[in-house]
């Protein structure tokens, strides 16, 4: 039985890769032309081509390195609210601030926090001193 056809009587034969690439339809072919040659003035296929990759390098056929591109600074480190220097190790982030964990102190009596503190526009106070100074 020849390529493309099918068994039963009384059905079509179905076509052949042989037979369809007689009708090839270009990307270029208007939908419904029937591809190559269905008239006479159509144009010729053209094998449809990639915009050239201005990376290419088709002697060697390898990627040219690609331009190098800015180099953007690390970001800095956090400055602490209390001593204004960089906090390079372990910080706290309090008040919407940034301190070193030695310098999260109170602010008028200058003591370690003993467990809680009172914050009061913007800076800590322990509880005794917010007491005396603010109530």
């Amino acid at each position: 039985m020849p390529p493309g056809t099918i068994s039963a009587p009384g059905q079509k034969r179905m076509p052949s890769i042989g037979d369809l690439s007689d009708t090839a339809v270009s990307p270029r072919d208007p939908p419904g032309s029937g591809g190559a040659g269905a008239s006479a003035g159509s144009r010729p296929n053209r094998p449809v081509r990639a915009p050239p990759n201005p990376f290419f390098d088709p002697l060697n056929a390898v990627l040219a390195p690609q331009p190098q591109q800015p180099q953007v600074p690390a970001p800095a480190a956090p400055v602490c609210a209390t001593c204004n220097k960089a906090i390079e190790g372990e910080g706290l982030d309090v008040l919407d601030k940034k301190w070193h964990l030695e310098c999260f102190v109170c602010t008028h009596c200058h003591k370690p926090f003993e467990g809680s503190y009172v914050p009061h526009e913007g800076k800590p106070y322990c509880t005794q001193d917010f007491n005396s100074l603010f109530r």
